[in-house]
């Protein structure tokens, strides 16, 4: 099973998190997605998928994917985004290939900003993303997915976060 990530997950150091393990370029290829722009997801430091007329969205589709990593994944998206299988063309031979991506759900809310990867990666967002990731991830396991309780634990891990880098 071939996924698209277009976002936080292309960075090697997420991926690492959330996966478990390193992103192998053995096991991935550049590719775009037509029909979607990337906005940032109001207050918060990752990207949701707009659609866009004529938009295109730049991304790396994954293919050596273990079902334990699918698992850690899914759990990492949450109830806010939705596994969906898109065509997505693959940059280097223009091959279009069927890949499993997440599509925000109408609880996400887009904002009209664009959001960049090669801003978000050098900036302090990725520092507070990756220690929010580290936080959430440690805690796959102990609830199922779709355990209403995770949206108040990510409330709390947001708000414990903000007061440490408050102090």
């Amino acid at each position: 099973m071939q996924y698209f990530f277009y976002g936080t997950m292309k960075d090697a150091e997420v991926f690492a998190v959330v996966a478990g393990r390193p992103l192998s370029a053995d096991g991935c290829d550049a590719a775009t997605l037509a029909g979607y722009r990337l906005a940032r997801v109001r207050d918060e430091c990752y990207p949701c998928l707009a659609p866009s007329a004529g938009g295109e969205t730049d991304g790396l589709v994954v293919s050596d994917l273990s079902q334990g990593e699918i698992d850690r994944i899914n759990f990492f998206e949450g109830n806010d985004y939705c596994p969906e299988t898109v065509a997505v063309t693959l940059t280097a031979s223009r091959q279009a290939v069927a890949a499993t991506t997440f599509l925000n759900s109408s609880s996400v809310d887009a904002e009209e900003t664009a959001w960049r990867y090669a801003e978000w990666r050098v900036s302090a967002e990725k520092e507070r993303f990756l220690r929010l990731a580290h936080a959430w991830m440690a805690i796959h396991g102990r609830y199922p997915p779709d355990d209403p309780a995770l949206d108040g634990i990510w409330r709390a891990m947001l708000a414990a976060d903000a007061r440490a880098q408050s102090k």
